[in-house]
């Protein structure tokens, strides 16, 4: 389960909306941008 702020994701329900700078350049607005039924959304922290 994933959690924003104090409030988790469920089963079914809506990811929120996001717009991420992508490594290679470029955007991509979360979840408008994904197409696809099922996506794996892995964030790589790097060195705080």
């Amino acid at each position: 389960m994933v959690q924003r702020g104090n409030k988790m994701l469920e089963d079914g329900a809506v990811f929120p909306n996001m717009l991420l700078n992508l490594a290679g350049g470029g955007a991509l607005n979360i979840p408008e941008g994904i197409k696809d039924s099922w996506t794996t959304f892995l964030v790589y922290r790097g060195h705080w």
